[in-house]
């Protein structure tokens, strides 16, 4: 398999989808998240794909802790936690201790803003783009008062 025989630590895992991958393609697979309510959809996940994968519930800052000190050939994070990230060189010294000599450090990151972002009037490029909806909330539109599509120009 692809990872057999690495170790791998997936930190802010949430639901374990993405660590389960990990444990799937052959690694010894941790997951850290602060969340016992992810954790345990996580556990099922990994049970119902039949691989076996340490989910550990602590804050990422404790991570080093949590995990006894040890360390992992890759360090992985994904799908957007960074903006949620207090003290980002607290983040960034943990990944360094929990990494070993020569590993490696995955990172996916994005911005939930784009998840935020709609056209002003109708899905024409010409359109601009703005802030429709609060990324913290989810889909919750910021203005619910209906817009007025700006009159087209007839070409002639």
């Amino acid at each position: 398999m692809l990872l057999e025989g690495l170790s791998v630590v997936h930190l802010q895992c949430h639901n374990g989808v993405e660590t389960v991958a990990f444990a799937q393609k052959g690694a010894r697979t941790a997951g850290v998240d602060f969340s016992g309510e992810n954790l345990a959809v996580a556990r099922r996940s990994a049970q119902a794909a039949g691989v076996r994968v340490e989910f550990v519930e602590a804050d990422v800052y404790d991570a080093v802790e949590a995990l006894e000190g040890r360390t992992f050939d890759l360090v992985y994070t994904g799908r957007g936690p960074l903006p949620y990230l207090s003290e980002l060189r607290a983040w960034a010294d943990v990944v360094a201790e929990l990494l070993k000599p020569g590993g490696l450090v995955y990172l996916m990151e994005f911005h939930p803003l784009l998840n935020s972002i709609g056209r002003a009037g109708p899905r024409d490029a010409g359109q601009p783009l703005e802030l429709r909806y609060d990324y913290q909330g989810g889909r919750r539109a910021i203005n619910s008062a209906p817009r007025t599509p700006t009159p087209r120009r007839r070409a002639g």
